[in-house]
């Protein structure tokens, strides 16, 4: 769900600032009617540098993409993955982009529902792991720049305290090996 204007807030960003990204917030709507917001900063990040790449946000955040950006990484939204994937998707074109601008809007919604993957991410977590290694695949298949294999790394980071603090022992344990096979592999 969005708010009425949400896309005219994307597209006049794009245009007043030539930018190849524009990231937005989004809210939370819980089943009982509570909202919680996540805002970004307002700001206009102008090169695709391992600082700017780490600091654009990790999760389920609005994006707009020129048309260039998915043209030229080469990346589709991995369907078969589902858990941790549109981060990983995001990820994926973050090194192909000139300028990034972050919007305050929160009109981007998710809902929170019981039994959702969001509410109950402790029994995919698993799934990080198998997005990381697409993106390693993409990252290997595309011939990336140099500066996107940052992007590789920062979700492969992001994965991993998302393991830690979701997945058993057990299971962290395994997990672990797996995203050091893949990130070795790269």
């Amino acid at each position: 769900e969005v708010e009425a204007d949400y896309f005219c807030q994307f597209l006049t960003a794009a245009e007043q600032h030539h930018a190849s990204c524009v990231i937005s917030g989004y809210s939370i709507k819980y089943p009982d009617g509570r909202l919680d917001y996540l805002t970004l900063s307002e700001g206009v990040f102008l090169s695709p540098s391992p600082r700017v790449l780490r600091s654009l946000p990790a999760g389920v955040c609005g994006h707009l993409y020129e048309r260039r950006v998915i043209r030229e990484s080469g990346a589709l939204f991995p369907e078969d993955i589902h858990y941790g994937e549109d981060t990983a998707f995001h990820y994926a074109q973050y090194g192909f982009c000139h300028t990034y601008v972050q919007i305050t809007s929160v009109g981007y919604i998710v809902h929170s529902t019981p039994g959702s993957l969001s509410s109950s991410s402790h029994r995919y977590v698993a799934g990080m792991v198998k997005a990381t290694a697409w993106l390693a695949k993409q990252y290997e298949r595309q011939n990336w720049p140099e500066g996107t294999k940052e992007c590789l790394l920062h979700y492969a980071s992001h994965a991993w305290r998302r393991i830690c603090s979701q997945a058993s022992d057990v299971d962290r344990r395994q997990l672990r090996i797996e995203l050091r096979d893949i990130l070795q592999a790269v």
